[in-house]
């Protein structure tokens, strides 16, 4: 069912795998996962870094793990792209997701630094990532118009995890994956109507200054970036309190 991963990338690529089958609808709601020991065969990994990736898809909701029973499918799975069940999800998560952005603000604007001086400093490498980033935005461009909100939260954490590799300090990008991989704040934030667009806009910004070489510059529009999409929370989640009032009137 399942092809085997290079262990230096693992978890991750667990991940990916996993949630392409439930998006592709290879994997159904309710639908049991072979054991722990049949996974961990199938995608050559350790069983801890399987239950690394379990763990993950858990806490995006897209599986559930059950005494007794095993690993399943979350029932909730079909509504992976429907913003009528991840508007009210974001805000009952309000305060983790805000939370969670002001993390991701203090280590994702120094990724975005340490990019840039790769840039200036020609490291190795970088040009390719480069390459990828901007292929990247082609393809936000494209869900964006397709209004395609899975293909906008993988291609928003691709794009924060190709900055914090084109840095090239391991450390910190074993942090922003593990950040990344947190819960499903990515694809309730680009459910909000209008925030795959103006996300893409903000990336190509931040591009710009990675590119540029300009190290100040990068970090400040990633800060911009994060405060525009907390911004963007808070207004979802006080829009959300309106109508709640009007419908008590």
């Amino acid at each position: 069912m399942f092809t085997p991963v290079k262990r230096v990338q693992g978890s991750r690529l667990v991940v990916g795998q996993i949630k392409r089958r439930i998006d592709e609808g290879l994997l159904k709601p309710g639908q049991r996962l072979p054991s722990e020991r049949e996974l961990a065969a199938q995608f050559g990994v350790s069983r801890a870094t399987l239950r690394e990736a379990v763990q993950s898809l858990a806490s995006l909701g897209l599986l559930e793990v059950r005494q007794g029973v095993g690993t399943i499918v979350s029932p909730h799975a079909t509504t992976a792209d429907d913003p009528a069940y991840w508007l009210p999800w974001l805000t009952t998560h309000r305060e983790d997701v805000m939370a969670l952005l002001e993390v991701r603000e203090a280590v994702e604007a120094k990724s975005a630094a340490l990019a840039a001086r790769a840039v200036s400093g020609a490291q190795p490498g970088v040009a390719a990532i480069l390459a990828e980033l901007e292929r990247n935005l082609e393809e936000m461009a494209s869900a964006v118009e397709r209004d395609d909100t899975l293909a906008l939260e993988r291609l928003d954490l691709e794009f924060h995890s190709l900055l914090a590799q084109a840095g090239g300090n391991k450390y910190l990008l074993k942090l922003a994956r593990s950040v990344n991989h947190v819960f499903a704040d990515r694809r309730a934030v680009m459910s909000i109507p209008g925030r795959g667009s103006r996300s893409l806009a903000e990336h190509r910004s931040i591009l710009k200054a990675v590119t540029a070489g300009d190290a100040a510059a990068a970090a400040a529009a990633m800060t911009s970036h994060l405060e525009s999409t907390r911004a963007a929370v808070a207004e979802m989640d006080g829009r959300a309190a309106a109508e709640a009032t009007e419908g008590r009137v």
